[in-house]
């Protein structure tokens, strides 16, 4: 009965390690959502870069406003970008937890399985050796009969 408590152990321990997996993917995916957000809001700081440059024209008032206004952008993007090389470290760090997790979710079954291979050898084991018993005590009652 050991090898089976063994194996409702590790069953349950499979379903935890499954559990935490699960977390562990959500967290990987929001990791990966803030880089795809950071990347939007840089690319919609450049585009409105580009747009104003555009509509500036030759107006010296709107020249001296977009300097302001470039200059401002400049030290938001250079914040977007720092945060953005954190947010693509997090999710690193975070997908390497995945596979870790997976790693060991899969040491487990594969241990599970192990276990439910030994405890279908010995039952099968029990069986023929229940088998070889009724076998002889048949002969041996054959043989007391016989004579």
């Amino acid at each position: 009965m050991s090898a089976r408590r063994a194996l409702k152990s590790l069953e349950t321990l499979a379903r935890a390690r499954d559990m935490e997996l699960t977390d562990l993917r959500r967290a990987a995916a929001a990791a990966a959502d803030r880089v795809a957000a950071a990347d939007h809001l840089i690319g919609r700081i450049q585009e409105a870069v580009v747009t104003e440059a555009e509509a500036s024209g030759d107006d010296l008032d709107m020249l001296q406003a977009y300097g302001v206004f470039a200059a401002q952008c400049r030290g938001r993007l250079k914040e977007l970008y720092a945060q953005r090389e954190a947010f693509a470290n997090e999710a690193e760090a975070a997908e390497i937890a995945v596979l870790d997790g997976y790693r060991a979710l899969k040491q487990i079954e594969e241990a599970a399985t192990a276990r439910r291979t030994e405890i279908a050898d010995e039952e099968a084991r029990k069986e023929r050796a229940v088998a070889d018993d009724l076998a002889a005590i048949r002969a041996v009652r054959q043989a007391q009969s016989g004579f």
